[in-house]
């Protein structure tokens, strides 16, 4: 694991301080990047790309803000292929977000659509930031795709997670995408 960047302060008006990170594993399928400490009701993540080499090039992954000092990244299977995943934490000045939720939504076998009940939020106020997914599929890059997920903010409390067809081999993934909800002033 390694950090890249500094942290910018640049918290001014409605502008945020950024901090960049870089994450970076082979045979594991869990690990962190440790940041300057931010506050989580304030922050949010910007994933900036990913790379890999080999089949494993399109190996699903997530990232979640775990707490105040902690970007953990999970990816589909533990492979001797580094992959390497960079974004930002951006903390946002007091006043300019009203609430943060965090979550993620489990499809099992054969779902195609699965909803999670959030806090009410304003949804002319309100982004939904999809931080990736991972599956169960352990052999077969191929199969990587049909896990792939979008998100909806389907109405105020409702937060929806749709994959394409899931028939065959494919039909028996499960899937696990990482969210964050942020509702502005």
């Amino acid at each position: 694991m390694s950090i890249a960047g500094k942290r910018a302060i640049i918290g001014v008006g409605g502008i945020p301080e950024i901090q960049a990170f870089s994450v970076s594993f082979a045979g594991a399928t869990s690990t962190a990047a440790t940041i300057s400490p931010v506050d989580t009701s304030r922050s949010v993540i910007v994933m900036a790309g990913i790379s890999a080499s080999g089949t494993d090039a399109c190996m699903p992954l997530r990232a979640e803000l775990t707490n105040a000092t902690t970007v953990t990244v999970t990816r589909t299977r533990s492979t001797g292929t580094t992959t390497v995943l960079k974004g930002f934490v951006l903390t946002y000045p007091v006043g300019i977000i009203k609430s943060i939720q965090r979550g993620t939504i489990s499809m099992t076998s054969g779902e195609t659509s699965k909803a999670a009940t959030v806090t009410s939020v304003n949804t002319a106020k309100s982004i939904l930031n999809h931080l990736g997914n991972t599956t169960n599929e352990s052999s077969s890059p191929s199969l990587y795709a049909p896990s792939e997920s979008t998100l909806t903010l389907t109405n105020a409390t409702t937060v929806t997670a749709d994959r394409g067809s899931v028939t065959g081999t494919a039909g028996a993934l499960t899937n696990v995408t990482s969210y964050e909800l942020i509702e502005f002033n």
